[in-house]
């Protein structure tokens, strides 16, 4: 008796279905590692450069801003790349420090070791152009170091943050250590060196302070702790840290704490295993983040969150996270703002946080123990976070972790820019730990609970955003490997025209 044959279908059928998933998973790869695809919504041009130079993007202090009165673009390269003639009309700001010549700066006796020859600081070349009625981005200043362009909310004041060391002070001016700020009331035709500092307070480099305006002429600054600074944590009447003025720093006021706002690291030890290896990274007060945001004439809020990281005894890394928020409501009254008393809550980090005209306070939280930050919104009433999700990831579906580039908050939508890790499967790497980075930007219309991502490269891509129009400005690759003069846009707002 004959016997029928066994079908070979379910064994070919197992076999596509293994090349269609192997497929797919190489396919999420790819597309994450190089960027590929992206929502182009709304597609238009801001304007065109005359050169790549002036949209050179770095990690920090470039990009473009727009005010109520003019777009601003700031680029920064290293002075070893920089060919282009200085055009008629665009300011040499050293000079306005300097008198006309850039002090020489001694080099230590041992410049000439490797060490510091490898260590010593670039020499950067910053550019600051407007852009015209002809569509151009015309350069109306220079300068030979860093510079952060900061503007007020009604665009009359700008503010150039640099790391150029002011020139020795003579024995008739006492010593301000706090580097050059300068300053235009015109739009950028001419500017001046504020000799006596701005903030000065906050941080002697003026390029890393990061001012918030509330209304046109008041800012807040919080002022760094410096790695290992061995100080007690603020306590009840001591300076917290939190600078504010009501006149674009002309007369600046320290607010007082409370009470303890900073939690030590013995505070927090008893929370993990007592063989726990805790570094050298923590200090006394491990990573600390500060956002301030201002709700009305009289009445803002700080948030300051540290984290803690600890690690198994003779591990390679610090990898359990630790983390402490405190929240302390401020009210001004006579005159001064007074804070309330803190209140401290455990498990989470505020990363980011801001909030938009209509009082809307959206914040990043890394969670101990969760690998993905996640997009809340605080509730006032209730007095507690609205979870609405994860940040996005490039790798998804995939399990992976994310961390920011940029966050931005608008009225209507969130623009976050994402730099993300997959962690390769053991099987599919035997011998050693092996993982796949890639960046990427998306958009958020509700808040975070889903995302959209947009075609722009994920390092160094995003130029600026509008919060008000919800617009995000952009370029097509960097100076280095793009040769598009042109500076481009997106309208993510449902419904917007461009």
């Amino acid at each position: 008796m004959l016997r029928p044959k066994r079908s070979r279908w379910p064994l070919a059928s197992a076999v596509l279905l293994l090349l269609a998933a192997a497929a797919v998973y190489q396919g999420i790869l790819l597309r994450a590692k190089l960027e590929i695809g992206g929502a182009e919504p709304q597609p238009a041009v801001t304007g065109r450069v005359q050169n790549l130079h002036q949209r050179a993007m770095q990690q920090y202090c470039t990009g473009l801003v727009r005010t109520p009165r003019n777009t601003w673009l700031v680029g920064r390269l290293e002075d070893a790349h920089d060919i282009t003639p200085q055009p008629e009309g665009s300011v040499q700001l050293d000079t306005l420090v300097y008198g006309g010549k850039r002090a020489a700066q001694a080099p230590p006796e041992d410049w000439g070791t490797p060490w510091n020859a490898w260590h010593r600081k670039p020499e950067q070349t910053t550019y600051v152009s407007r852009l015209a009625e002809d569509g151009i981005f015309h350069e109306v200043a220079r300068l030979n170091g860093t510079g952060c362009l900061l503007a007020t909310p009604d665009g009359s004041t700008l503010y150039l943050l640099t790391d150029l060391e002011r020139p020795q002070a003579s024995e008739a001016k006492p010593a301000l250590e706090q580097t050059a700020v300068l300053r235009s009331d015109d739009q950028g035709q001419s500017w001046q060196w504020l000799e006596s500092g701005w903030l000065p307070q906050v941080n002697w480099q003026a390029w890393s302070m990061r001012p918030q305006f509330h209304g046109d002429r008041e800012v807040w600054a919080w002022r760094d702790f410096e790695f290992g600074e061995e100080q007690a944590a603020p306590t009840q009447g001591s300076p917290s840290g939190l600078f504010y003025s009501p006149d674009l720093g002309r007369t600046v006021e320290s607010v007082a704490a409370s009470a303890p706002l900073l939690k030590t690291l013995d505070d927090l030890r008893g929370k993990a295993p007592a063989d726990a290896d805790w570094g050298d990274i923590n200090g006394r007060h491990g990573r600390i983040r500060a956002h301030v945001v201002q709700y009305g004439p009289d009445q803002a809020v700080l948030w300051i969150s540290q984290t803690f990281m600890y690690g198994p005894p003779g591990g390679p890394h610090l990898d359990t996270s630790i983390s402490v928020s405190t929240r302390a409501e401020l009210r001004r009254s006579a005159g001064r703002w007074d804070m309330a008393l803190p209140e401290h809550m455990e498990g989470f980090a505020v990363t980011e946080l801001q909030a938009n005209s209509a009082g809307r306070t959206i914040a990043v939280l890394q969670r101990d123990g969760q690998p993905l930050p996640r997009v809340a919104e605080w509730n006032s009433t209730g007095r507690t976070w609205v979870d609405y999700g994860p940040l996005p990831s490039p790798f998804h579906p995939l399990a992976s972790s994310s961390g920011l580039r940029d966050f931005r908050v608008g009225d209507k939508v969130l623009l976050a820019n994402t730099m993300s890790s997959y962690q390769v499967p053991r099987w599919l790497s035997p011998v050693r730990d092996s993982s796949i980075s890639a960046n990427a930007v998306f958009y958020s219309s509700d808040w975070g609970a889903s995302w959209h991502k947009l075609a722009i490269d994920g390092y160094l891509g995003v130029l600026g955003f509008e919060p008000s129009t919800g617009r995000v400005h952009w370029a097509q690759g960097n100076w280095y490997n793009s040769r598009d003069l042109q500076i481009h846009s997106y309208d993510l707002e449902p419904g917007g025209k461009p």
